[in-house]
């Protein structure tokens, strides 16, 4: 359960579903913590179920990080944009009076 819930939540990151991928990781968080808590658990099960969960957890994180590069990235140009329409405006509106 644990590997195919990180596995959806690297599907959704790779297509860009933020809204599924915010979903998912509260499924996965609580799904987490109650399979470590099971008694019975073998230390290499766990430990083999970690390595795996934190690899796909890692290139989720990579592709999020990614994401929001490019939203700065964005609101930068759109910064920018702002910036220079106002220069413009008011350098129009000087010409005019």
């Amino acid at each position: 359960m644990l590997l195919t819930l990180s596995a959806q939540m690297l599907n959704a990151a790779k297509h860009a579903d933020w809204d599924q991928l915010s979903l998912l990781e509260k499924q996965f968080a609580q799904a987490v913590k109650a399979h470590f808590e099971q008694p019975g658990l073998v230390d290499d099960q766990k430990q083999g179920l970690a390595t795996q969960l934190l690899a796909q957890q890692d290139q989720v994180q990579a592709l999020v990080k990614k994401a929001q590069r490019d939203v700065q990235a964005l609101m930068n140009v759109e910064e920018r944009t702002n910036k220079a329409m106002h220069s413009y405006l008011n350098v129009e509106n000087a010409r005019t009076r």
